[in-house]
C-alpha cells in the first residue's frame, strides 16, 4: 500500500479523499440545520456516529501504513506478519473504542428525547462547574487544617 505505483495506493488515496469530502459535507450540513435541531442537541450525536465511522477508517489507514513500513524495513518480519499485526491491532482498538462510544451513546441519545412533552434541559454551567472543583479544594483545605490541629494536640 505504500508503493505509489500500485493500484492499491491510489485506491486508498481516492477513498481517503472521498471520506474527507463526505465528512466536510456533513459538517456543512450540520451548520446549516443546527438551529432547527437545537432541541435534540445534534452535535454530540453527530460526533458519536461520525467518530465511529470516520475515525476508525483513518485509524485503520494509519495502522496499515505503519504495518507496511515496519514489514518492509524489518528483515525478520514478513509482509504476512505485518498484515496480521495490523488487523489484530485494528480489531483490538475498535473493541476499546466501541466501549467508549457505547458510554457516549448512552448520554448523547437519551430515550427521554422521544417521550411526549419532552423539554431539553439547558444548563449554563461551565465545565469546571460540573466538576465542583471549588468544593473539592475547600474540602482538601479543611482536611489539611484538621490534620494540623491533631498534630498540635499530640505534642
Amino acid at each position: 500500500a505504500s508503493d505509489y505505483r500500485s493500484f492499491q495506493f491510489w485506491f486508498v488515496m481516492v477513498q481517503n479523499i472521498s471520506v474527507f469530502i463526505a465528512f466536510s459535507g456533513l459538517l456543512k450540513f450540520y451548520h446549516a440545520v443546527d438551529e432547527d435541531l437545537a432541541w435534540c442537541r445534534p452535535f454530540p450525536k453527530f460526533l458519536c456516529i461520525k467518530g465511529i465511522v470516520f475515525l476508525t477508517f483513518w485509524q485503520g489507514l494509519a495502522i496499515a501504513i505503519l504495518a507496511a513500513s515496519i514489514g518492509e524495513s524489518t528483515p525478520n518480519v514478513g509482509s504476512d506478519d505485518a498484515e496480521l499485526w495490523a488487523k489484530q491491532a485494528q480489531n483490538f482498538l475498535i473493541c476499546l473504542e466501541m466501549l467508549l462510544f457505547s458510554i457516549a451513546h448512552f448520554y448523547c441519545f437519551p430515550t427521554e428525547e422521544w417521550e411526549e412533552g419532552y423539554r431539553p434541559v439547558v444548563s449554563d454551567a461551565k465545565f469546571g462547574d460540573q466538576l465542583a472543583l471549588n468544593d473539592f479544594f475547600q474540602d482538601i483545605k479543611l482536611l489539611a487544617r484538621q490534620g494540623k490541629k491533631k498534630k498540635g494536640k499530640k505534642k
